[in-house]
């Protein structure tokens, strides 16, 4: 016996029988993943462009710490902190909100609703990298409080979900 089946189209495919478990978490992680690994680059590009391949604050050719650079709110900040940051917040938030949203959606979330959570998610995320790399403050906020409010708005949904559970 093969364990080949078929999908809605008729095509073979492997594996077990029962569907696309997180279709909607696993269609979010592919332009989450993208993004974190550009950020990534991101780091690298900025490494090589200041010759500082080691801790996250750039260093000039005589070993003292390097000019910053000079943003829109009138600060001076260095590139490979904020390149570093841009990243580990990223790699900070990302994960957790497709683990509370692949919980959500294995535990019967309504999948348009997370459709729709995890879209203004990857909005919020793309907010928060412009906040902290142009110095835009306001952007830089509505990045950050929109993934705090996703994220307990997942925590909440998912309790709710999960309810019979506790026994309440």
């Amino acid at each position: 016996m093969s364990d080949a089946t078929t999908n809605t189209l008729g095509l073979p495919t492997r594996g077990l029988p029962i569907g696309k478990m997180l279709p909607v978490t696993g269609s979010f992680a592919i332009p989450l993943v993208v993004t974190a690994s550009l950020l990534s680059l991101n780091v690298v590009k900025t490494r090589i462009d200041n010759n500082t391949f080691q801790g996250e604050k750039s260093i000039s050719k005589d070993g003292k710490e390097a000019a910053g650079v000079k943003q829109p709110d009138g600060n001076t900040y260095d590139p490979l902190l904020i390149a570093t940051r841009v990243h580990g917040n990223m790699m900070e938030n990302m994960p957790i909100t497709l683990v509370l949203a692949a919980l959500a959606e294995l535990n019967g979330a309504d999948r348009k609703k997370l459709t729709t959570i995890l879209a203004a998610f990857c909005v919020i995320r793309i907010a928060h990298v412009v906040g902290l790399t142009r110095a835009n403050q306001l952007a830089r906020a509505a990045g950050y409080f929109g993934t705090q409010f996703v994220q307990l708005g997942l925590v909440g949904w998912l309790g709710l979900l999960t309810k019979g559970y506790w026994g309440y």
